[in-house]
């Protein structure tokens, strides 16, 4: 079966689980193919003086050519914003999946809140493509990370959920980092790591919003260090909290190799990628979790320190720094074995590998 990977995606998280869903796929034998359609381009006389966004509308366009040119069972859009090139190819008759990142009615409306002039343009395209892809049944599955992004991008049916996930020959990788950097911990200064997001999202915990938890946490531990990863914030220092803007994805692994505690930024049900890294590479997480997604878990508190509000996150996160590395062993083992039973490649794609195989 021939896959196409349809995706214009930005660094990040996004990028990740393009490379991931390949890589996937590509182990269960389809034969996947990787197109931008932005890379599309006009005529060189012209091109650069075309606003970016009537740019990249006119890309996808033409993009449509050249896929129907080739030979596809499945066209799947990965970019987490719709394309207009979907409506060709499903017309052409090649079924359609749409990968759904984040919540995408409340991150179309940070971009109009937040964003200038083009950016607010590109987010009402975005909402009426979605809008009309969706009306016009032009997607043949939704594929979701979680149940919750379902429900607040207004998907009731036709979805499988495939929740982020590590492969075997990264847990192997991951052992080694871990053996390479556990005696560098201090137990007796614990040091806190932590990562927002380079998008804005309603779900993501703001990086202010963290400071705060940490000074409260402060006047019971003392004697800890947290550094915050904020790729859309200003660097700054706060006594024991260090904000940073930039760090390349080695170094991210190898600060959070000598972490005690990674705290999860997400207040739904969802695990994120760097969350999953934290875990395999054993080192505890401190999640808040609205009550309202409490339902959709598939982990507890033996899994990780678990918190369904601010004040219980306060209570728990205290008395773990309060005796790291009693919990750290504790948590430690919990953590990986939770990520090898529910995160690994085999034990998500199944409902995933079916529902592709049942739209063509």
């Amino acid at each position: 079966m021939n896959i196409l990977i349809v995706a214009a995606t930005s660094k990040g998280g996004p990028e990740v689980t393009v490379n991931k869903l390949r890589k996937g796929l590509e182990k269960e034998g389809f034969n996947v193919h990787l197109f931008n359609p932005y890379k599309i381009r006009l005529s060189s006389n012209i091109y650069n003086f075309i606003p970016p966004i009537v740019r990249t509308t006119l890309s996808d366009i033409l993009s449509v050519k050249n896929l129907l040119s080739e030979e596809y069972d499945i066209a799947l859009y990965a970019s987490g914003i719709p394309h207009i090139s979907i409506f060709g190819l499903h017309s052409a008759g090649i079924a359609t999946a749409y990968y759904v990142q984040g919540y995408f009615y409340h991150e179309m409306l940070g971009w109009l809140i937040k964003g200038g002039f083009r950016t607010k343009i590109g987010a009402y395209k975005n909402i009426l493509l979605y809008d009309l892809q969706n009306t016009l049944k032009q997607v043949d599955l939704y594929i979701l990370t979680c149940k919750s992004s379902g429900v607040f991008s207004r998907i009731n049916d036709n979805y499988v959920v495939l929740p982020l996930w590590v492969f075997y020959d990264e847990i192997s990788t991951f052992a080694e980092i871990k053996e390479t950097y556990y005696y560098s911990k201090d137990f007796k200064r614990p040091l806190i790591v932590t990562y927002t997001s380079r998008v804005y999202s309603p779900k993501i915990i703001p990086t202010n919003c963290i400071i705060r938890l940490l000074k409260i946490i402060k006047r019971t531990v003392h004697d800890f260090s947290a550094i915050i990863i904020d790729p859309l914030g200003i660097p700054r220092r706060f006594d024991n909290i260090i904000v940073m803007n930039s760090i390349s994805h080695e170094s991210f692994l190898k600060l959070l190799a000598k972490a005690s505690l990674f705290i999860d930024t997400v207040i739904d049900e969802e695990l994120r990628h760097s969350t999953l890294e934290a875990m395999i590479l054993g080192v505890p997480v401190a999640k808040i979790v609205h009550p309202a997604y409490k339902l959709m878990l598939d982990y507890n508190e033996g899994d990780l320190l678990l918190s369904y509000s601010v004040q219980d996150a306060v209570s728990k996160i205290s008395e773990y720094l309060s005796q790291a590395e009693y919990y750290y062993n504790a948590y430690s083992k919990s953590c990986e074995n939770f990520v090898i039973r529910k995160r690994e490649w085999n034990a998500v794609k199944n409902p995933f590998i079916a529902a592709l195989k049942r739209i063509v």
